[in-house]
């Protein structure tokens, strides 16, 4: 298996807010993502045009700041048109706690 993903996070909160409101609001970041895999049994069938790609965005809360662990509520489409099936579409909503990094 080959596999990648790319995510870009902004923050939802302005640092030095005197506002009890962004006491709240600074736990929250949105995220963009764009990923994709291959599955295969030798080397050299490895092609771009084979690999299911992947394009989304969600939420993160921050549960914890010293672990930076995260509940992640994400959102993804497929980018193919035949990802699950002739004319079909894969999408899915996601809900995952922890964080990899």
């Amino acid at each position: 298996m080959l596999a990648f993903e790319a995510e870009y996070r902004l923050p939802l909160w302005r640092e030095g807010e005197p506002s009890k409101l962004w006491q709240v609001w600074k736990r929250i970041g949105i995220v963009g993502f764009l990923g994709g895999a291959q599955v295969f049994h030798d080397g050299d069938v490895v092609k771009w045009s084979r690999f299911n790609l992947a394009a989304g965005g969600g939420l993160r809360i921050l549960l914890n700041k010293s672990s930076r662990a995260n509940i992640r509520i994400d959102y993804a489409v497929a980018l193919r048109d035949d990802s699950d099936g002739p004319g079909k579409r894969q999408r899915g909503f996601y809900f995952f706690l922890g964080e990899a990094f």
